[in-house]
């Protein structure tokens, strides 16, 4: 469970870095990135909800 968390602590950390560089560039760049970044965490906290 703990490593799961870990996981989603360490992904939400990198969306917030995609999103600071995006605004601050002003273009969509790491849209997909940010997409991706998404789902993964979507799959980690339904992962994370069903062995709990």
């Amino acid at each position: 469970m703990a490593n799961i968390d870990d996981q989603l602590r360490v992904l939400q950390s990198a969306l917030r870095n995609l999103e600071k560089k995006q605004r601050r560039g002003g273009d969509d760049t790491y849209r997909l990135q940010i997409k991706q970044l998404n789902e993964m965490i979507a799959a980690r906290r339904a992962n994370s909800s069903s062995s709990a």
